[in-house]
């Protein structure tokens, strides 16, 4: 759009902005099995610099190093090696971003028709954040990561297949590993797991205590093998993360800033998707007041518990329109509800407009109120 070709992308991350400081150590740290395990005291030392590292978990790091690596073996008589590890970037990272169609797909096959199963995925290549917010982890791997742990684990709960739920908390504690964000997937996990033994009318604790046995043991297996403390990077990262933010988070700043949160999260979807979730929010109240329950009302439920809880308790000032990145799926799937209720004719049109939409949304936040 902006006419500079692959520049266009790669320079997000050969900047010097908080993801530019990420790749800048990536590309300068010796050993990854260093970083690994000696994160907390290259923190300390100033070696890695107090932001953006010490808002996060050693993943992201580790992540862009392996990308540099495969950077150097693809060219190595790049001068450069940030501008290398951001050009290969700006090849996979687009293409990546995408492969959470896969499980979500399959997360809405469960519960919407075939033809209306494809709707969330169409709806989520022409939301703005997901085409304006490139090369960004929060963009072509969270939500990836975050939703195939939903996807495993709702199998798991559907089939009674304690591999699918060995591998759910496996994925959810590598996702804590990339990004203490990912927590926020927990509430929706819990509404999946309420909602389908509804269904089933039989009790799935053995699935719940089985993903939990996959998550403690790859964190018993980070803690013994590389040292790794989640709880005390958590809480660290939590105490730096308030302090570069500085906000004194009075019940005043809470409530403006959960209002702010949630105003930038909802521009950045698009007017036609914050419409469509408004509506069908609606008529799931409706639905509830004549006693009806079902697996509308839940992700309506998992919205409204997940983003509420979010604004009020996530103690960040703005950024939500990258940061929450990852739950996208949630409105999408409760905005196509609504569109899954129409006659096959009416919903093409429907799509087909929400579409169209959508592409001028994107477009004006391009022109007018950029990603930077």
């Amino acid at each position: 759009m902006e006419g500079r070709g692959l520049a266009g992308l790669s320079d997000r991350l050969g900047g010097q902005g908080g993801h530019g400081r990420l790749v800048q150590a990536a590309v300068s740290q010796p050993s990854a099995w260093r970083v690994l395990t000696q994160y907390e005291g290259l923190l300390e030392s100033g070696e890695l610099g107090p932001f953006p590292h010490a808002t996060r978990p050693p993943g992201q790091l580790l992540l862009l190093m392996g990308m540099d690596w495969l950077a150097t073996w693809l060219d190595p008589a790049a001068p450069e090696p940030a501008l290398r590890l951001a050009r290969l970037a700006a090849w996979v990272f687009p293409l990546l971003s995408y492969l959470v169609l896969i499980p979500l797909f399959y997360l809405c096959r469960c519960y919407l028709d075939e033809g209306a199963a494809w709707i969330p995925v169409l709806l989520y290549l022409v939301v703005p954040s997901t085409a304006l917010i490139t090369l960004h982890l929060d963009q072509c791997l969270f939500p990836l990561v975050a939703w195939s742990c939903a996807g495993l684990y709702l199998r798991a709960l559907r089939r009674d297949q304690g591999w699918a739920a060995l591998g759910a908390g496996m994925v959810f504690y590598l996702g804590l590993f990339l990004s203490f964000g990912l927590a926020a997937l927990g509430g929706v996990l819990a509404v999946l797991h309420l909602q389908t033994a509804r269904e089933l009318g039989r009790s799935r604790w053995r699935i719940a205590a089985l993903a939990a046995a996959g998550f403690l043991g790859v964190g018993l297996a980070f803690h013994g093998g590389f040292g790794y403390d989640l709880a005390a990077r958590y809480g660290r990262a939590m105490a730096a993360h308030q302090h570069f933010k500085v906000v004194d988070w009075g019940p005043g700043e809470v409530l403006y800033c959960a209002l702010l949160n949630l105003v930038e999260f909802a521009v950045w979807c698009g007017p036609p998707l914050v419409l469509l979730c408004g509506a069908q929010l609606r008529e799931v109240w409706s639905q509830r007041q004549e006693g009806r329950w079902g697996a509308e009302a839940a992700w309506a439920l998992a919205l409204i518990l997940t983003f509420g809880g979010l604004a009020l308790f996530g103690r960040t000032a703005g950024e939500t329109a990258r940061l929450w990145l990852f739950l996208l799926p949630l409105p999408l799937v409760v905005a196509a509800q609504g569109l899954a209720r129409l006659d096959p004719a009416r919903r093409q049109q429907g799509v087909l407009l929400v579409v169209l939409l959508q592409l001028l949304a994107v477009a004006v936040l391009k022109r007018c109120q950029d990603f930077f």
